[in-house]
């Protein structure tokens, strides 16, 4: 029995990470460290990991900027696609906290969140939000949109 969650545990872990690779910096083309030099001057770059899903490939850069931490997915052209900002569950808009109190993840507890941008020709198109809520045994991941509408629900 505990074998087989081991295997179990393993093998969802392994399909979780399975387009994203953390590779070195020096692994990374120039366009994108330009864009991020660019966009973020100050922060300090923690780690890059190249994704590809659905046939699109993308960088994604971990960057510590003051206080705000962030994760940006950068295309090899160095176009930014997305920005995401972890933050305060405070910080989080009236809408959307009104749409987690009329969910079914009321009584849940935020543990986490981030404010996700898209981008394209540096312009944002859509702003959401990423919630981990946790409550007892269970641990989901939610996206809301700007008006507090539940987007998408992943069990963590």
């Amino acid at each position: 029995m505990k074998r087989t969650l081991i295997v179990m545990v393993l093998f969802c872990a392994g399909v979780a990470v399975a387009g994203e690779k953390k590779i070195a910096r020096t692994a990374v083309p120039q366009p994108v460290l330009a864009a991020l030099a660019k966009h973020f001057p100050s922060a300090q770059q923690l780690g890059f990991a190249r994704e590809e899903e659905h046939g699109k490939v993308t960088f994604e850069a971990e960057l510590q900027d003051g206080a705000r931490r962030l994760d940006v997915d950068v295309t090899p052209e160095g176009k930014l696609a997305a920005v995401e900002e972890t933050i305060e569950w405070g910080a989080v808009p009236e809408a959307v906290r009104k749409g987690v109190a009329a969910s079914k993840y009321a009584k849940f507890t935020v543990t986490k969140a981030e404010k996700v941008q898209k981008l394209d020709d540096e312009k944002i198109t859509s702003t959401a939000y990423e919630l981990v809520v946790r409550a007892k045994h269970q641990q989901v991941e939610i996206v809301l949109d700007e008006a507090g509408k539940i987007v998408k629900e992943e069990p963590k």
